[in-house]
């Protein structure tokens, strides 16, 4: 049996034709398919990392606390009582004192030095004294929330609690809460 030419042609393009389709069937079709898979994946990765840099943005935004002046002390005493009262606490009083400055000390060189220089203040303190009645529940979970304030910084200088004798739940707290304020020209 002699193979003709037009045999040997048509024999030799249908094993090309079946390489082929063999090729994309086996190889490229489940590669592409693949690829698309991996392509839908790696686009909801991007959008999850967007969201979560803007989530951080926007976290670094809103946890970005800035000192208040000292003209704006009545608005950090009222987010105070605001957040005292909200969390269940009977405020007997509260007693703004006298803003502190803060200054920084250097250590200064020269032939008549000391080696130590006072720094201009870079913030101011503001003590607020408060008294309140509260059960413990009710005072831990003011004391954790101060850090939440809004539109201060705040921190809690010295405090003492004592357990109410007609009601045994219940405490009286005197504490004293520094508000922090900016100083001169480092207010924002």
């Amino acid at each position: 049996m002699e193979i003709t030419k037009d045999k040997l042609i048509k024999i030799i393009a249908g094993t090309v034709v079946i390489v082929v389709i063999g090729t994309y069937l086996f190889l490229y079709r489940p590669l592409m398919s693949k690829l698309k898979k991996q392509h839908s994946e790696c686009r909801a990765i991007e959008s999850e990392v967007e969201q979560a840099q803007e989530a951080i943005t926007t976290l670094k935004k809103k946890d970005k606390k800035t000192l208040l002046n000292e003209a704006d002390v009545s608005v950090a005493i009222d987010e105070l009582t605001k957040q005292a009262k909200s969390k269940g606490l009977n405020l007997i009083s509260i007693t703004p004192k006298q803003v502190n400055p803060v200054r920084e000390l250097l250590s200064g060189s020269g032939a008549f030095s000391n080696g130590v220089k006072e720094k201009e203040a870079l913030y101011k303190i503001l003590p607020i004294e408060m008294e309140m009645e509260s059960t413990y529940e009710d005072l831990g979970i003011f004391l954790g929330s101060l850090d939440k304030l809004e539109k201060s910084l705040a921190t809690i200088d010295s405090f003492s609690v004592i357990s109410d004798k007609e009601r045994s739940l219940n405490l009286k707290t005197k504490l004293v809460v520094n508000m922090y304020l900016a100083s001169g020209e480092h207010a924002e």
